[in-house]
């Protein structure tokens, strides 16, 4: 079977995660970079030592015929665009999170259109969050009755997208999407009712500072407390805590980005009864990178899991409307 031919738009995330994922997993080949700055692409080409084509326009490289799969790694308002225009070249379609800025822009969208379309919600393809689903689904936890969300960061990322609250760059879209998806992905539940939803949102001297505090219920059954702060005085802990009937499981990120900095904790009756590490092989790599490694070995396969699809990122904007709406309307 032929490898897969590449071509990625926009040049900063990708830099950064995908390409060196491209480089580590075997079948995909890189033949396409496009970029505003043409001399920022062909630095990035030079740095990966490439043998590629750069395009300064992104209709161009989409519809080359030198390329099977478009790597969409641009701002999220670009993300519908170029996803409709991959569709109309029946390309196969690798696209960053979140998908579309509303769900009314996508509901009307064939996606058979594209035999392979999938959006990097990169938790999903994470070792210990598929351990923690997996322990979810065989009820080793019993019955699950609470969920707690605890996330903390700073993030001193400049991108103009990222200050316009109408652009992707807000809390909601950029952060608690990922969020909804892995809820969603562990519980296999669809149904959100929204109990209380607070978003705050203020410039401090340099930085944007946001936070969410909000309480929703799981398919009427589960009570999940989640809150999140950006550049709130305070440092990167991600923390998921599942509370069931029997066990509890606490899965908790630190900073940097590696698989030794995070780690679940499975507890019963408030004593530790067992404590479960990434135990990568790539230890001291960016952990971004292997989750979407992981990715693209999913998007390889004939029948690829555990990948959000087109139709399913769909599916989570719509829910992520409804959350929009609660706050800004």
């Amino acid at each position: 079977m032929s490898n897969h031919k590449v071509g990625l738009i926009g040049m900063n995330f990708s830099s950064k995660v995908h390409i060196p994922s491209f480089l580590r997993v075997g079948g995909f080949d890189i033949t396409a970079l496009c970029s505003k700055n043409p001399k920022n692409a062909e630095k990035i080409k030079n740095q990966f030592k490439l043998n590629c084509k750069i395009f300064n326009n992104p209709k161009e490289l989409i519809e080359s015929k030198n390329i099977d799969v478009v790597d969409i790694v641009t701002p999220p308002s670009t993300h519908l665009s170029f996803v409709k225009e991959s569709l109309r070249n029946k390309k196969n379609i690798i696209c960053e999170k979140p998908f579309g800025l509303s769900y009314k822009d996508l509901r009307n969208i064939d996606f058979t259109k594209s035999k392979k379309g999938y959006v990097n919600y990169l938790f999903r393809t994470e070792n210990l969050l598929n351990n923690l689903k997996s322990k979810i689904k065989k009820c080793e936890l019993g019955e699950i009755n609470r969920i707690l969300i605890s996330w903390s960061f700073v993030s001193k990322n400049q991108s103009i997208w990222k200050k316009k609250i109408n652009s992707g760059g807000n809390l909601i879209d950029d952060i608690f999407s990922h969020v909804l998806d892995y809820l969603f992905f562990l519980t296999d539940y669809k149904s959100i009712d929204i109990k209380k939803f607070d978003y705050h949102r203020q410039k401090d001297i340099s930085f944007i500072q946001e936070e969410i505090n909000g309480k929703i219920i799981l398919d009427k059954k589960i009570d999940v407390s989640i809150e999140i702060k950006k550049n709130c005085n305070s440092k990167f802990l991600h923390k998921i805590s599942i509370f069931g009937e029997t066990k509890n499981a606490v899965l908790s990120y630190y900073f940097p980005f590696t698989p030794k900095d995070k780690k679940m904790i499975i507890k019963k009756n408030n004593r530790v009864q067992n404590t479960i590490y990434e135990n990568s092989k790539y230890n001291n790599c960016d952990d971004r990178i292997i989750s979407f490694c992981n990715f693209l070995k999913e998007f390889k396969k004939k029948k690829p899991k555990n990948i959000s699809d087109l139709e399913t990122a769909a599916f989570i904007r719509s829910q992520l409307d409804k959350f929009t709406d609660y706050v800004w309307k």
